[in-house]
């Protein structure tokens, strides 16, 4: 028989993984308010770099994300522990981003500038806690396991009828999530 407590782990550790998934959409779509909410307002960030609160975290990465043209996090295993409202995981992560390079500058892009395919594999070292009912993040540090950029040397191949990924809320995804929120705003009405 399944108790109480086990049941609490399982949606405990579910509604980590979405905060961890909600924080890679975030990122790959530039959606500024989405990355905000995976933190706690106090948080702490170690991304190597940069080191310190959320707003520090998001102005750091938008600056590094103007030299950014595609983004996508592909989360792995992760590990969860969780202990009342506090919980740490370890994640693995393997983020694809096309850059223009030097991609460690605030300078405007510039016609000289070489397109690069990046691929860094890194973990999530994470805490986090449950405060208002919501599991967020109150410490991160990004473990980098290795990194490596490739010049693009051909300009990409893309069939005129796929649709194409956009960071940003216009993202075609954004749309489907609105059609469900549409269909349920409908039935409650409906029923109402």
């Amino acid at each position: 028989m399944i108790d109480d407590d086990t049941v609490a782990q399982v949606i405990a550790k579910d509604q980590i993984r979405d905060c961890l998934a909600r924080y890679c959409r975030g990122v790959d779509r530039k959606d500024w308010d989405l990355l905000r909410s995976t933190y706690h307002e106090d948080a702490h960030d170690d991304h190597g770099a940069y080191k310190g609160d959320v707003n520090g975290l998001i102005d750091w990465i938008r600056r590094g994300h103007e030299r950014v043209t595609q983004s996508m996090h592909f989360l792995g295993a992760s590990v969860i522990e969780v202990d009342g409202d506090a919980a740490v995981a370890d994640t693995q992560c393997v983020t694809f981003q096309r850059r223009l390079v030097p991609p460690d500058t605030t300078e405007s892009a510039r016609a000289d500038d070489v397109p690069v395919q990046m691929m860094a594999i890194s973990r999530y070292a994470d805490r986090f806690e449950r405060r208002g009912g919501g599991w967020r993040i109150a410490a991160r540090v990004c473990i980098l396991e290795s990194m490596t950029m490739t010049p693009i040397a051909s300009p990409e191949l893309v069939p005129t009828d796929q649709v194409m990924a956009v960071r940003s809320q216009e993202d075609a995804s954004y749309r489907v999530f609105a059609s469900l929120r549409n269909e349920a705003s409908r039935a409650a009405e409906v029923s109402g």
